[in-house]
């Protein structure tokens, strides 16, 4: 028989265990808000902990291409395998760029920002665009090393954003707004046997940025094998042939 005192136990652990929920709930949500919500901003590098993956509301098409590409290899190339490290670090002073973008011969392969007063060039350093009679583009020259240059038009200034040497190379760039963008790149171990894959994220607003990981490495093998050339695919479809 239930009496009086035991139902109204009952009721008062029944009435304490629905606030419980209640609270963990409300914290849950808070949380997920802080971090996920409205109030996150995804371009900023310090809205990103470690193990975060990237939360931009729409991948940008050209990361989006060089993400599509490599998953037909490896199906685990996606963006939710891409882990920040959580490091953010802020962008020093940069040097002056090795020579000035030919932006009328370049202008089909660099990436603008969406007022197109800066742009990301990684296509230009010892290379030359020639355009034929036709015009048809054909990129001509080349170094094992990259220079990255971050061009601003209103101050007429071209940075050198990152110089990578053989074990390094930006592939490619996407603004996410006027003053962040992303920039995927595949490094190297020593031997050359290995590819592992990062994102960065750059905003000049705040000047910094932090990376995202790939969360497994890559036979080099695995992908010379099948011909995995994404620079190659994507200037394909740009209409500019290499040499």
């Amino acid at each position: 028989m239930i009496t009086g005192d035991n139902f109204q136990m009952k009721m008062q652990w029944t009435y304490l265990l629905f606030i419980l929920i209640v609270i963990f709930t409300s914290c849950n949500n808070a949380d997920n808000e802080t971090q996920w919500g409205e109030k996150r901003n995804a371009s900023l590098a310090s809205a990103y902990d470690e193990n975060d993956t990237l939360a931009v509301e729409n991948i940008p098409a050209n990361l989006k291409a060089w993400i599509a590409f490599y998953a037909v290899i490896d199906t685990g190339f996606q963006n939710g395998n891409f882990k920040a490290s959580g490091v953010i670090l802020h962008i020093d002073s940069m040097y002056n760029a090795s020579a000035v973008t030919n932006e009328n011969a370049f202008k089909n392969i660099l990436a603008y920002s969406p007022d197109s007063t800066r742009f990301i060039d990684f296509w230009s350093y010892m290379q030359n665009m020639e355009i034929d009679e036709k015009g048809n583009h054909n990129l001509t020259g080349g170094s094992p090393d990259q220079e990255v240059i971050l061009a601003d038009k209103k101050n007429n200034s071209y940075r050198q954003l990152m110089y990578n040497g053989t074990q390094q190379m930006v592939e490619t760039a996407d603004w996410i707004d006027n003053n962040s963008f992303l920039i995927g790149m595949l490094n190297t171990n020593e031997s050359g046997t290995v590819w592992i894959p990062e994102i960065f994220l750059f905003n000049l607003q705040d000047s910094t940025f932090t990376n995202f990981r790939l969360n497994h490495e890559i036979k080099t093998d695995s992908m010379y094998l099948k011909n995995a050339d994404f620079v190659s695919y994507w200037l394909d479809k740009k209409k500019v042939s290499s040499q």
